[in-house]
């Protein structure tokens, strides 16, 4: 993750404002100890599961006129888990 992120922040540094990035992390606490560099950066918890991902992602673009309702990631995420079942 730090090598994707630190391209994400450099991306956002070039385009002046004009690229977001988001930072989420399955425990709290955790960046702080390996990236110290995002000091100020309040990450997204997802805790670790699924369901936790998506309704990160969901306040993450909570700005977004079109943003998806958490019902909608769900459904996404099954049809995509047993797609990969078989």
């Amino acid at each position: 993750m730090p090598f994707e992120l630190g391209l994400a922040v450099a991306q956002a540094l070039n385009q002046r404002g004009r690229h977001e990035w988001f930072v989420f992390e399955a425990r709290p606490h955790r960046l702080s100890k390996s990236l110290s560099d995002l000091a100020g950066t309040d990450p997204h918890i997802h805790g670790g599961k699924a369901l936790g991902v998506l309704r990160s992602l969901a306040n993450t673009l909570s700005r977004n006129k079109n943003r998806p309702k958490l019902g909608e990631l769900e459904m996404i995420y099954r049809d995509v888990e047993k797609a990969a079942a078989r």
